[in-house]
């Protein structure tokens, strides 16, 4: 059996056992996406508002905040980081039990790690398209047809800066920065994981997330996620797409080697 084969094997051997595992946590996950959807739309309902404005409302965050209320907190955007945690994080303390008995199978630590790496971007992907999704029918349930920034809704929302930006290019901006950094905390649990238990991992990645709203320091992996603090729509913080971009990769390489360093460390063949 070729490495190819391997690794294709336990990705999908991953696929079915995740689906079966998570099945209620996406539904949920689509339930929860789908109310606020709803609210949304209802929010604006004597506006000729657009499906745009719809993903705009949806995966929005505060941006910079200088007053810490309750109120500037973005319930929506740490809901759908923290959920998204939760679903794609747990992809190797499942396997806790199992992974012994794999690896003496597969007898190559790094062409499982692939196959766990791989999966979890998969998982980020397909979850996010789902959200997007989720977001577009609803939209088109309440007859937004238009995919085009609608003025009075714009006027409303109070962030004209975004009819600079084409319809396009912010959905991209939204689906790149939310996975990317998504993929970026799901190593960085499942790091931690190596060390400290399952639950408190988790905990460290939700403080983490928490801590981007508060501090704006381009080094907190969350930050990268949050549109309305890149210079793209507030130009004085200097955080460019690009440096979340090339942040959360350079992370996730990082966390890709530090995880299987831990693997070898382990001793587990």
């Amino acid at each position: 059996m070729n490495d190819i084969n391997i690794v294709f094997k336990l990705l999908i051997r991953d696929i079915r056992n995740n689906f079966h595992r998570n099945k209620w946590k996406y539904f949920l996950l689509s339930i929860l996406v789908c109310y606020i959807s709803i609210m949304n739309s209802n929010q604006f309902e004597d506006t000729s508002m657009s499906i745009i404005e719809l993903f705009y409302l949806n995966f929005k965050d505060v941006g910079f905040i200088n007053n810490y209320e309750l109120n500037s907190v973005p319930t929506i955007w740490m809901i759908i980081n923290i959920f998204v945690i939760f679903i794609c994080g747990d992809a190797l303390y499942y396997d806790s039990k199992l992974n012994v008995y794999l690896l003496l199978r597969v007898q190559k630590i790094h062409l499982y790690w692939i196959s766990k790496t791989l999966f979890i971007i998969l998982n980020i992907i397909s979850t996010y398209l789902v959200l997007l999704l989720v977001t577009y029918i609803v939209g088109l349930i309440y007859n937004l047809n238009s995919l085009n920034w609608n003025m009075p809704a714009v006027n409303i929302i109070n962030d004209l800066s975004f009819k600079q930006v084409t319809e396009g290019k912010f959905l991209i901006i939204i689906f790149t920065l939310y996975a990317l950094t998504s993929i970026s905390l799901t190593l960085i649990h499942v790091f931690f994981s190596f060390y400290m238990n399952s639950n408190y991992s988790f905990l460290i990645v939700a403080i983490l997330i928490c801590l981007s709203i508060f501090i704006n320091n381009p080094l907190l992996p969350a930050i990268h996620s949050m549109i309305l603090k890149h210079t793209i729509f507030e130009p004085s913080h200097h955080l460019t797409l690009q440096y979340s971009i090339c942040y959360n990769v350079l992370l996730s390489i990082f966390l890709f080697f530090a995880i299987y360093i831990s693997f070898k460390k382990r001793d587990l063949i």
